[in-house]
C-alpha cells in the first residue's frame, strides 16, 4: 500500500506541473467535446481479479493553452471473478456518473502530446453478488493520464494509458442473505439449512491510492 500511494502522489505531482512545463498546445478559450471507451485492469494482489470496462462524453474548456476545465458524463461495468478459496467471492458492478476536474498537457515528441486529468465525480452504483445486492451514491477522488495525436486542427485521438484512484466517500443500501445450519435429528446428525435474509445501510469511506492500468481510446473534437 505504501508503494503504490508514493507512485500515485509522483503521478498526480507530474498532472499539475505538466500546465508549468509544457509548451503552448491548445487555444485558450476553445471548447472540445469527447467519446471515449477504455478498459481498466487493477494492480495488486488483492484486485488482480477485477477488470473495468467504461465509457464516457466529455466537454471541455480550454483555459490556458496547457490546461483546460473538464466535464463528464460516464457509464461502467466491473466484474470481479470468483477466486479459489471463496467461489461466491463474484460481484458485478453497474456505475453512471457525473464528473468535474482540469486537465494539463505537455509536449512530448513531434506531435504528441501527454495528458494528465485531476477529476473528482458523484456516482450512482448498484452491485450484484451471489450473495445479495447491494445500491449506493459515492463521491470519487481520481486521476488518468495518457497521450494524444491530432489528425487535423479539429479532431485528435486520444488514448489514455493509466488511473490513479485516491479516495472515495459512499453511502450503501444493502440487501443479502446468509445460511445458517441447525440440528434436525441428533442421532443421525442430519442439519437442514436456513437463508436469513438481511438489510442494512452503512456509510463508507476508503483512502486507499492505487493504480489501474487503462486501455483506452477517445475521439475528440475541438469547437473553433
Amino acid at each position: 500500500m505504501k508503494k503504490s500511494f508514493i507512485t500515485s502522489l509522483l503521478f498526480l505531482g507530474i498532472m499539475f506541473t505538466a500546465n508549468i512545463t509544457s509548451k503552448a498546445q491548445f487555444k485558450a478559450d476553445g471548447q472540445f467535446v469527447q467519446g471515449s471507451a477504455i478498459i481498466n485492469q487493477a494492480l495488486g494482489n488483492n484486485a488482480t481479479r477485477a477488470k473495468q470496462f467504461s465509457t464516457s462524453v466529455d466537454w471541455g474548456k480550454y483555459k490556458a493553452k496547457n490546461s483546460a476545465n473538464i466535464y463528464s458524463f460516464s457509464v461502467a461495468f466491473q466484474q470481479v471473478a470468483p477466486n479459489i478459496t471463496n467461489s461466491n467471492s463474484d460481484k458485478k458492478t453497474f456505475t453512471t456518473g457525473l464528473g468535474k476536474g482540469q486537465e494539463f498537457y505537455k509536449t512530448l515528441i513531434d506531435k504528441f502530446t501527454m495528458y494528465g486529468r485531476v477529476m473528482g465525480s458523484i456516482n450512482y452504483y448498484k452491485n450484484e453478488s451471489s450473495s445479495g445486492d447491494a445500491k449506493g451514491v459515492n463521491l470519487n477522488l481520481f486521476g488518468s493520464g495518457g497521450i494524444m495525436y491530432p489528425i487535423n486542427q479539429q479532431w485528435l485521438i486520444t488514448a489514455q494509458l493509466l488511473q490513479v484512484n485516491v479516495a472515495t466517500i459512499s453511502y450503501e443500501w444493502e440487501k443479502y442473505q446468509i445460511s445458517q445450519y441447525y440440528p434436525t435429528n441428533r442421532v443421525t446428525q442430519n442439519n437442514a439449512t436456513a437463508l436469513i435474509h438481511i438489510e442494512s445501510q452503512e456509510f463508507k469511506y476508503n483512502f486507499n491510492p492505487y493504480i489501474s492500468f487503462s486501455y483506452g481510446l477517445g475521439v475528440r473534437y475541438v469547437i473553433k
